[in-house]
């Protein structure tokens, strides 16, 4: 396998929903809401409420059909060119690690800014035994060469359950979408999935969930 095509963008994207995510998004998502890096938007027909999708890559929201309440905006989560304490739901998931960690915590800083109610990010585990794991079962390389054409599909931070709660999220854990579509035995994909939800330090998938509103015990995290 060539360098290119072991870092051919088609080895992350097109994303396929994560489960998990894909169920929280619609039980939460109520009122306005901004799907923040929304990608291709596959969590699109999740949403309840009205979505705003925003991407700062322009080919990915070129493949998204919109429906008649989705909006796209080509933008930087870093810079979100909205008002203050607008949406009611936020989603952002599998974005924040491509950014370097400085960075990251000024988008998150900016999706609570325009938030009023509940922010959810989503990102892959780097605590120690989700990264054994997957060099165990997936057996892959621990380095390889980075082409800086790919630069931006990246991961360039690392995040853990507790990294996310220095920044004031509750954290709970899930498997992502590439773990299920490679073990492909969805009865214990769901079983872990119940255990990890509780158990998030085992999680591949480690969800932040945070509340920006004044009546945070209208909330309960689930």
């Amino acid at each position: 396998m060539s360098e290119k095509t072991a870092y051919s963008p088609a080895r992350e994207y097109p994303l396929l929903p994560t489960k998990k995510i894909e169920k929280l998004v619609s039980e939460y998502s109520n009122g306005l809401c901004l799907d923040a890096g929304c990608g291709k938007g596959v969590y699109f027909d999740s949403f309840k409420g009205e979505v705003i999708g925003l991407d700062v890559t322009l080919s990915f929201l070129k493949e998204i059909t919109a429906k008649d309440k989705n909006y796209l905006i080509l933008g930087d989560i870093r810079f979100l060119p909205f008002r203050d304490r607008i949406f009611d739901f936020i989603l952002c998931s599998q974005v924040i690690e491509h950014l370097q960690e400085h960075e990251a915590r000024k988008a998150i800083r900016e999706l609570e800014r325009v938030a009023r109610g509940r922010v959810q990010v989503d990102m892959p585990n780097q605590g120690f035994l989700p990264k054994f794991l997957r060099l165990l079962i997936f057996r892959e390389p621990r380095k390889r060469p980075l082409p800086t054409d790919l630069y931006p599909l990246l991961h360039h931070s690392s995040w853990t359950k507790k990294k996310l709660e220095l920044l004031g999220f509750d954290v709970r854990g899930c498997l992502g979408w590439v773990t299920r579509n490679r073990i492909k035995i969805q009865f214990l994909c769901d079983l872990y999935d119940s255990l990890v939800w509780w158990i998030p330090w085992m999680a591949g998938t480690i969800i932040g969930i945070k509340f920006l509103s004044p009546n945070k015990e209208d909330y309960s995290v689930r």
